[in-house]
């Protein structure tokens, strides 16, 4: 059995789908988790957020970046 979720994030409709297997326990705390680690990437990722890290960034030129952020960075210079 699957149970599905969905929430909208990052500008965007998010589908989440979790296989209950044997355990037909609800799974809202997983889903929690998931709309919890959107919350926290668009945080410090979205360019449409002014305190965003990555606006900061954008704004300020240079600032002590969280790891997340120099990943993702790194990641796109890269793809460039």
């Amino acid at each position: 059995m699957i149970e599905l979720h969905s929430f909208a994030a990052m500008g965007t409709g998010i589908d989440v789908a979790v296989e209950l297997g044997n355990d037909p326990k609800r799974p809202e705390a997983a889903f929690a988790r998931v709309e919890a680690e959107f919350e926290r990437l668009e945080q410090l990722l979205s360019r449409f957020r002014p305190d965003s890290e990555l606006s900061r960034l954008n704004r300020d030129g240079s600032i002590v970046a969280s790891r997340d952020l120099c990943d993702v960075v790194g990641l796109a210079l890269a793809a460039r």
